[in-house]
């Protein structure tokens, strides 16, 4: 009896000290520990899961960022605004265990209103205005918004101090310390602050869909302020990423605020003067005055609109630009321009004239007195062209030109002493009576600026060909080139330094308006407004060279360095004021006289240099920019 329970009492004991397995599970088998293992790292290696999307901060890799076609949101951009966070609700798993108070909340708008961006003070911030803005951290109403680094905003300043595009710096660190370059998923494209202009007009210099993936590293995010701020239709452009709907998805915030896009241009007046530089009491001078009335952004669709006219004793013109961006397919612009000019064109230094004025030509008479080559014609035409992006800031242009050409009066015969030569006739380089020239226009352009009314850093080239020929229908055959460069660089003190280039050349028998004269190179004379002459003062030669002979050339080139000092800053009414000081060299030449040096020159005269130089203000206002410039009250006296 004894044995039996001492027995009894050793296996309960025995029983009581064995493990037991756990509730519902068998017992592990041998190397199940290690099974264990490879299957979690499967779980982060699945296909689908190493898209470029990202980690949470704790390393957990997610399962939801591999692209799909469920996206929420509206793919197409519309005028409505809606709120940053709208879109489905259920969010995957590990979003739930996200904390959405960790480090790196992506800034939301939780209103969903049209955010202008008007709360940035410091004109100079090109950072993330979350907190001026109001915008609080996501919540747990944000449907999953992971808990990311900061997408950082990235707006423009102040009018006249350049914003730049936020370069993420702060790249994010895993929980080794590596670099981890941050990708996301495009859910949509939002439009905010738009009044006048239609949402797609803006959506489409976006290069992004739907679907694609983003780097906020990308120089396109920073191309789009640059072509939205170029177009002049905005104040201020302002681009944002915001969490999407699901993990790894963000929403691109386009802000704009708008400003007036009609506007007067190359507004001019002043007296011109039908002599050569004179002390005669007598010399004939009249009133000029010319403008141009744009419409940038019509009736929001982004078509530009503009009128020009010239209005003068001697000269008068008109001409009528429409062109609408994206009306042909494929996103290529359509372009159309008619005009028509009748004027005067003035030739020769002294020259020795035999003319007789037709009864129908008022002023031939008096020109004629005065001793002046005078051509009297009339020109009116029509352009036709397109133009297609080729990136972000280059734009290739192609177009036709067709035009009548009429030959109203001329000298009979007129010739003039050139340096020293004998006599030679004066070439006027209009047919008889009436011509036709027809043209084909190529142009190729790279603009990055960060304001086109007020420049304070960026790049603007253009480069143009005229082809003229009679397989086109012309009665002229000539070609010419064209080159425009110019740089801005900002100084660490806040003015600004100008740095312009113009080359040109025309090769072949080309009428005098498709040739380059003094007055488009010197800020001393009014220049052609319309391609019509309205001056016909020679250079002022202030170095004392030949340039003084040259007046409409086949070669011409300037080089100029302009300094610029802000003098006033508003939101409204004049937005700005720029003090400026601009000085250059100009050279003017034809061919002929560069191979044969004119022998009433000698050493360095015979360069066809001179100086240039002007000083003035220029404003920006809601009616356009005006450039006041005391270079042409001066070029009235002589020099």
């Amino acid at each position: 009896m004894t044995r039996a329970w001492t027995g009894a009492l050793v296996a309960a004991c025995l029983w009581a000290l064995a493990p037991s397995p756990s509730a519902g599970q068998p017992p592990s088998a041998p190397g199940a520990e290690d099974g264990a293992e490879d299957g979690g790292a499967a779980v982060d290696e699945a296909p689908g899961n190493d898209a470029p999307g990202r980690r949470t901060p704790g390393g957990d890799a997610t399962g939801d960022d591999a692209p799909s076609g469920d996206a929420t949101g509206d793919d197409a951009p519309s005028d409505d605004t809606p709120s940053a966070t709208e879109g489905d609700a259920d969010a995957s798993p590990d979003a739930d265990d996200a904390d959405p108070s960790g480090p790196g909340d992506i800034a939301a708008d939780d209103t969903g209103s049209s955010d202008t961006g008007s709360s940035d003070t410091d004109s100079g911030d090109t950072g993330s205005d979350d907190t001026d803005s109001g915008d609080t951290g996501p919540t747990q109403d944000d449907a999953g918004a992971p808990a990311d680094p900061d997408l950082a905003a990235f707006d423009d300043g102040d009018l006249g101090e350049p914003g730049e595009l936020d370069d993420f710096d702060d790249v994010p660190t895993g929980p080794t310390g590596s670099e981890l370059r941050v990708r996301y998923f495009l859910e949509r494209v939002e439009i905010r602050g738009n009044e006048r202009t239609r949402g797609r007009v803006i959506r489409s210099y976006v290069p992004f869909e739907p679907g694609e993936v983003l780097d906020p590293e990308d120089e396109d995010l920073e191309a789009i302020r640059w072509r939205l701020r170029g177009t002049g239709w905005f104040d201020r452009v302002r681009l944002r990423l915001e969490p999407g709907a699901r993990r790894g998805w963000v929403v691109l915030v386009i802000t704009v605020e708008e400003r007036n896009t009609i506007v007067l241009s190359g507004l001019t007046f002043g007296i011109s003067e039908g002599l050569n530089n004179s002390e005669d009491t007598s010399t004939d001078v009249v009133p000029y005055v010319g403008a141009t009335l744009t419409e940038t952004n019509l009736f929001g669709s982004g078509a530009r609109l503009s009128l020009g006219a010239l209005g003068s004793p001697r000269a008068w013109g008109f001409e009528l630009d429409f062109e609408h961006p994206r009306l042909l397919p494929r996103d290529y612009s359509l372009r159309v321009r008619p005009f028509y000019h009748r004027a005067r064109q003035y030739f020769g230094n002294d020259p020795l004239i035999s003319q007789e004025c037709p009864d129908d030509v008022e002023g031939c008479a008096e020109e004629l007195e005065a001793r002046n080559a005078v051509v009297f014609y009339q020109r009116g035409g029509l352009l036709l062209g397109t133009g297609h992006d080729l990136g972000a800031v280059t734009r290739l242009t192609l177009a036709w030109q067709g035009e009548v050409i009429h030959l109203r009066s001329r000298p009979e015969a007129a010739s003039e002493s050139r340096g020293g030569l004998a006599p030679s006739p004066i070439d006027f380089t209009l047919h008889d009576r009436v011509s036709y020239l027809s043209s084909i226009q190529v142009g190729l352009s790279f603009d990055k600026r960060d304001d086109p009314a007020m420049t304070t850093r960026g790049v603007l080239a253009r480069f143009g060909a005229d082809l003229s020929h009679n397989l086109l229908g012309s009665d002229y055959d000539f070609v010419r080139f064209q080159l425009l460069f110019r740089a801005w660089q900002p100084l660490p003190w806040g003015h600004t330094l100008r740095f312009n280039l113009f080359a040109g050349a025309v090769f072949g028998e080309a009428p005098f308006f498709y040739q380059f004269q003094i007055a488009d190179l010197t800020d001393l004379i009014p220049g052609r407004m319309l391609d019509m002459q309205l001056d016909r003062r020679a250079a002022p030669d202030l170095l004392g060279t030949v340039i003084s002979v040259m007046r409409t050339e086949e070669l011409a080139g300037r080089l100029d360095l302009q300094y610029e000092l802000p003098l006033y800053r508003s939101r409204s009414g004049i937005r700005a004021v720029n003090g400026y000081l601009n000085v250059g060299v100009l050279f003017l030449a034809d061919p002929r006289d560069l191979e044969v040096a004119l022998p009433a020159y000698r050493g360095a005269s015979r360069a066809p240099l001179d100086l240039t130089f002007d000083i003035g203000l220029r404003m920006d206002t809601r009616v356009g920019v005006f450039q006041f410039g005391f270079s042409t009250v001066l070029g009235l006296v002589t020099l």
